[in-house]
């Protein structure tokens, strides 16, 4: 089984790069929005429920 074939494929290195950075760039957002609102419950997520948080925002309309 080949990883790199199988996640990579015919992925450029830029579009990978630019995936990584957007990732990165929500994920601060995310942090720092919520550092911002000064919710105590907010602040006892796990950083996976950090990241689901933007997909079920999606489904809400």
């Amino acid at each position: 089984m080949d990883w790199a074939s199988i996640f990579i494929h015919d992925t450029t290195w830029s579009f990978a790069v630019e995936i990584l950075i957007r990732v990165t760039v929500m994920f601060v957002l995310i942090i720092t929005f919520l550092r911002f609102t000064g919710k105590r419950g907010i602040r006892q997520l796990s950083i996976f429920e950090l990241t689901i948080i933007p997909i079920t925002w999606l489904y809400r309309g």
